[in-house]
């Protein structure tokens, strides 16, 4: 995971991801990412909290072409 604080770093140079003073909005951001992915066909959230990813990151995109 990566998060950033666009108004201090937009260049997004500082990972503030394991910083606990973003823990709050951190999870904030989960809770509303677990609610718009729950019950997608691609499994992105399992047991109500975002599911590890494995492997390569796939595209839903209508003309991805993977480049072997």
């Amino acid at each position: 995971e990566q998060f950033f604080d666009l108004q201090t770093d937009p260049d997004e140079m500082s990972n503030l991801i394991n910083d606990p003073s973003y823990e709050d909005a951190l999870n904030a951001y989960r809770t509303h990412l677990v609610n718009e992915l729950e019950g997608r066909a691609e499994g992105f959230v399992a047991d109500g909290v975002l599911a590890p990813v494995g492997g390569p990151t796939p595209s839903y995109l209508p003309d991805y072409k993977r480049q072997e």
